[in-house]
């Protein structure tokens, strides 16, 4: 009987298929970035922190789980403001990891 991972297992096998997927090279990088959700009343802003870049794309931590792939919204970093697409989001404890795909 297969045992059930942990969930920093779970993180680690996610990450190590993330870097075998990687077509551009990752920088580490930090600061605030700002979520802008499109909503039917509007904008919604959600706050995070930048945890790297590349030149097609970031990843991003945040408190947020609503976040779905393919859902489209505007990024504000410390560079300026993009539009991105969620590739993936994955809750890990307190706090959620997502990576996007600039448009």
């Amino acid at each position: 009987m297969k045992s059930a991972l942990s969930e920093s297992e779970l993180l680690r096998k996610i990450a190590q298929l993330d870097i075998e997927r990687r077509r551009e090279p990752r920088f580490v990088a930090d600061g605030e970035i700002v979520l802008s959700v499109m909503q039917p009343s509007g904008f919604v802003d959600l706050r995070g922190e930048l945890v790297n870049t590349s030149l097609h794309g970031l990843r991003a931590r945040h408190h947020h789980l609503a976040l779905s792939r393919g859902q489209q919204l505007l990024v504000t970093y410390p560079w300026g403001t993009v539009i991105a697409e969620v590739q993936w989001s994955i809750p890990h404890g307190e706090f959620t990891e997502t990576g996007f795909r600039l448009l």
